[in-house]
């Protein structure tokens, strides 16, 4: 008897072999490199509420801002797993500097894969541009000559103090857009748009994810186009929403570790009342915090397994994207 095999069938049987960009140790050695000055940056990120100088300038001196960048435009264009990787471990030193890094490396790398070509001359032809923005505010847009003309306010535009670009949105009506609206996303100078200091908050104070406001702004035609966009350049991974936010991932499993790395610390220490040994010394506490670190284990794992398969090519191929409606004119 003779038994066929259907190679489609076999080669979705095989596993999953990682695919892995050759700087990945080179970007963990980093990050490890500039340990001491994120650690020692993070109470002033706090008290200043944004991104302090030092640690802004390890990130730009080791590259961790083009992680997320095609590398056609002079990017890493890394593979999602080293993406999470990387924000993980700078997480595990201070959540607001992993933060301003991943909003900003992802923010590059998604003004890379879909600007024309024209705005990328403007944006990366000169020191590798720091982004921030935000999509959903409460704004306008008016058709002029050469371009568009944006009004509005847009909130938690996280790194906006760093920034030397920045990406904004208003609605427009179309006939083809879900709920008869068009999305036009706009990039200009941060110069060009002015800072609402209102970022007082409990969480993530060193963001700096201030709210922005344009009254008037023209942007010229170039420096626009239509969400959802179309990749223009980069591997596959641009494909992905925010690149399946894995920044995410990485970013919350990094500040998961240092959370139960503290409380193992602070345990070691503490005694609770008539008791003659330390918390870290009983058999409950020892008993819980072993659970909770197999689950973040296991979270872990499975998110790895989730972005192995998932390549982050350096080709620079131009691709087709969806279909969008036609901007107002």
């Amino acid at each position: 008897m003779t038994t066929t095999t259907n190679p489609e069938a076999s080669r979705a049987a095989e596993p999953l072999v990682p695919l892995r960009s050759p700087e990945r140790d080179a970007l963990l050695a980093a990050v490890e490199r500039i340990r001491d000055t994120v650690l020692a940056d993070a109470p002033t990120a706090e008290r200043e509420r944004t991104l302090p100088p030092d640690t802004l300038a390890a990130f730009r001196a080791e590259g961790l801002f083009k992680i997320g960048a095609p590398r056609v435009l002079g990017g890493l264009e890394i593979d999602p797993l080293t993406l999470v990787e990387v924000y993980e471990a700078v997480a595990r030193l201070d959540g607001s500097a992993a933060w301003s890094l991943m909003i900003g490396a992802q923010g590059v790398g998604s003004l890379g894969s879909t600007a024309s070509d024209q705005a990328c001359e403007e944006i990366f032809g000169g020191d590798w541009p720091h982004t921030a923005g935000q999509i959903h505010g409460r704004s306008t847009v008016e058709p002029v000559a050469g371009g568009y003309v944006f009004t509005g306010n847009w909130s938690f535009a996280s790194g906006i103090r760093h920034a030397t670009w920045v990406s904004f949105d208003a609605r427009y009506p179309g006939e083809t857009a879900p709920g008869g609206q068009g999305m036009l996303i706009g990039v200009a100078p941060a110069s060009a748009v002015t800072v609402i200091d209102d970022w007082y908050v409990s969480g993530l104070s060193g963001s700096g994810s201030c709210s922005f406001s344009l009254d008037g702004l023209f942007v010229p035609e170039h420096r626009t186009y239509t969400f959802p966009p179309r990749q223009r350049r980069g591997g596959p991974k641009y494909l992905l929403p925010e690149f399946a936010f894995s920044g995410l991932i990485g970013l919350m499993s990094g500040l998961a570790r240092r959370s139960l790395d503290d409380i193992a610390d602070l345990t070691r220490s503490k005694r609770r009342p008539f008791s003659s040994g330390t918390v870290a010394e009983r058999a409950h506490f020892q008993h819980v915090l072993g659970e909770l670190d197999t689950e973040l284990n296991a979270a872990r794992a499975y998110s790895s397994s989730k972005n192995s398969g998932r390549p982050a090519s350096t080709e620079s191929s131009r691709r087709p994207g969806c279909a969008v409606p036609s901007p107002p004119r």
